[in-house]
């Protein structure tokens, strides 16, 4: 299946699927909220224009792009799951970055341990094939203090959730600490 044809379905009341699915539960008629404890995300779901969907991840994750929070391509989705999974797993709302931007590079999800040490970023892909494709191609610079790179991946399949991943330690790795300036 390709990207644009997992949006297209996507876009096709696949959307309530994937909240659903998610744990979000309905709150008015075109919203729904998931709680984290005393954290919560929105969803405004646009019925007609499926793509005009709107992701709040609330004042606590720190939002560097607008991008991240509107539903027009298939790692939007991605990113949500993601963040859903290390909320679900405990991670602290103000220690998630979205949309994060240094120089040209780019990551989708940084999540911080403290005052930014031992930080991990996370670019999330399309499933399967961007990401098998991008991951191997992936021009890697690193975050400042980050030691990982995450590269993630998920899908809804049969109601459940697969995901994939493939981490690179930058202290390991002498192709990308050279061009991080190590």
């Amino acid at each position: 299946m390709t990207e644009k044809s997992f949006f297209k379905e996507t876009a096709n009341n696949k959307i309530l699927d994937f909240v659903r699915t998610l744990g979000f539960s309905k709150i008015a008629e075109n919203a729904y909220r998931k709680q984290y404890g005393d954290y919560g995300i929105t969803i405004e779901y646009d019925g007609r224009f499926p793509e005009k969907t709107k992701i709040d991840y609330g004042n606590r994750i720190l939002c560097h792009s607008k991008t991240v929070s509107l539903c027009f391509q298939p790692e939007t989705f991605v990113v949500l799951e993601c963040v859903n999974r290390l909320l679900e797993k405990g991670y602290k709302p103000e220690n998630i970055e979205l949309g994060m931007l240094q120089g040209k590079k780019s990551w989708d999800i940084l999540v911080k341990e403290g005052q930014e040490d031992n930080a991990v970023a996370i670019e999330c892909l399309a499933w399967p094939l961007a990401f098998h494709k991008k991951h191997k191609e992936k021009s890697v610079q690193r975050y400042q203090k980050t030691e990982e790179l995450c590269f993630y991946t998920s899908q809804i399949s049969d109601g459940k959730i697969e995901f994939f991943t493939n981490t690179r330690l930058f202290e390991d790795d002498k192709k990308i600490l050279i061009p991080a300036g190590k």
